[in-house]
This record gives C-alpha cells, sequence and structure tokens, in this order.
C-alpha cells in the first residue's frame, strides 16, 4: 500500500515537472517568437505602423501583455474596435475597424454616435455621407452615451432602418429629442413632422416608410407613428396662426 502511494506521489510530481518544464520552453523557446503582424480591415495600411510600434517583435507569444497592447492601440482618436489573433506561426493578425457612427449629434460641437451608444469623434469624411442628426439631447463626454435613455432604442432603430431601407435612412435628416414624451422627425423630403416613441422606433419607421409612399401624403402635417395606425394630428401652424402651405387669401 504504501509503495503505491510512493508511485503515485513520484508521478505526480514528474507530471508537474513535465508542465513546468513545458511552459519555461514555451516562454524561452524561439519557436514561440513574434515573427510578423499582419493588420486588415479598412485603412489597413495607416495603422500597420502605429500597432507594430506597439508591438516588440522576437517577443514571445506568450508574454505579451495583451491588455496593454490593446490598451496603447484603442488611444488612437478614430480606432473604433480591434481585435489580435495570434497564431502558433509567429504572426499576429490584427483587425483594425474605425469609428462609424449610426448618426450626428448636433447640439454641441458636431460628433457622431455609433450603434452602441458611445459619442465619437466628428470626421470630416462624415460629411459626404447623409446621416441622421441627433438633436435635444443632454450630452456627456466622448465615447460615453448621453443621458437620455431612448437614445440606444433610437439608434438601434436607426440602423435596422440603414440596413434594410438605405435609401429611406438618408432621407431621415433628424430625430428631436426635446420633448420627454415624443420624438420628432423630420425628413429632407417632407415640411411634415412625424411624432415617434422610442420603443419600437424601428417598426415606427416602417411605417413611415409605407406613409411616405403614399398617393395620400400630405406635406405640412403632424403625423403620430406611435399608435397602430398612423394618425395624422394637425395641421402645422405658422407663429400668426395660419396653416403653412396658406397663401393668405
Amino acid at each position: 500500500m504504501i509503495l503505491g502511494v510512493r508511485k503515485g506521489y513520484w508521478l505526480l510530481l514528474a507530471l508537474a515537472l513535465m508542465v513546468v518544464g513545458a511552459i519555461v520552453f514555451a516562454q524561452v523557446s524561439p519557436l514561440f517568437a513574434v515573427k510578423g503582424l499582419a493588420v486588415a480591415g479598412p485603412h489597413a495600411e495607416s495603422f500597420t505602423s502605429v500597432l507594430r510600434n506597439r508591438l516588440l517583435l522576437e517577443d514571445n507569444l506568450f508574454q505579451l501583455d495583451k491588455q496593454r497592447i490593446l490598451g496603447e492601440a484603442m488611444r488612437q482618436d478614430d480606432i473604433g474596435n480591434i481585435a489580435f489573433h495570434f497564431s502558433w506561426s509567429g504572426v499576429i493578425n490584427a483587425e483594425v475597424n474605425r469609428f462609424e457612427p449610426v448618426a450626428l449629434i448636433g447640439d454641441r460641437e458636431m460628433a457622431g454616435i455609433d450603434r452602441r451608444g458611445r459619442m465619437i469623434p466628428f470626421d470630416v469624411e462624415w460629411g459626404q455621407v447623409d446621416l441622421p442628426i441627433l438633436t435635444g439631447l443632454k450630452t456627456r463626454k466622448l465615447f460615453e452615451p448621453p443621458r437620455d435613455f431612448r437614445v440606444m432604442e433610437v439608434i438601434a432603430g436607426l440602423d435596422s432602418t440603414r440596413a434594410r431601407m438605405p435609401a429611406f435612412y438618408r432621407q431621415i435628416a433628424e430625430v428631436d429629442f426635446s420633448d420627454p414624451t415624443y420624438l420628432t422627425v423630420y425628413l429632407t423630403s417632407n415640411t411634415s413632422r412625424f411624432l415617434a416613441v422610442s420603443r419600437g422606433f424601428a417598426q415606427q419607421m416602417v411605417k413611415l416608410y409605407a406613409v411616405s409612399g403614399r398617393e395620400d401624403w400630405c406635406d405640412g402635417m403632424v403625423y403620430n407613428l406611435a399608435f397602430d395606425d398612423v394618425v395624422i394630428k394637425e395641421r402645422i401652424k405658422d407663429k400668426d396662426g395660419t396653416d403653412t402651405d396658406s397663401d393668405g387669401t
């Protein structure tokens, strides 16, 4: 019995030493040295040198401080997402994406907002893209979401609209958050106002798309999209109380 226990002890010790030896070998062997960096994704070329400066080639794959590398790389203002894949060949594959805005925020120095609800730095390239502008928001610092809880539902709805109806998405000019009850949506092609709520915003945009294609579509009206059927509330009035399309006769 004692002999059997001793054999088991020595077997466990031998296995432990083998594991420790394998770990030490992996950390010092040139077989596991970092031999290269491959960057993919939009604007990959401009980020290759940035990332290479942060990766000490010839370092060991098992000794790389992955959190430090990711943290330093993400300090680049225009990097929105980065993923590292470590291969046994010693080549580190990095996939880099810039921030992609779903909409702009227009109540402060212009910024964007991404699908995660984060405020992101403005890029002049966005000026060449038709993006809705969110107004009436109490904003925070960059990379933090605005205070209004409705933002995430609206962002998800806009993102869904962009994927399903890209041409119509480009017609959405503004979503105003000023009113605590209703959002007000404006289109580029119409002077009407469209009241919506944040819950089910994507479905309301589908209804708005359907309304915009109807023959009885009217300009200068207030439509409420929050009900099962689109409700026409009233005609928009000028400050003097006349209809917006009145010629004064």
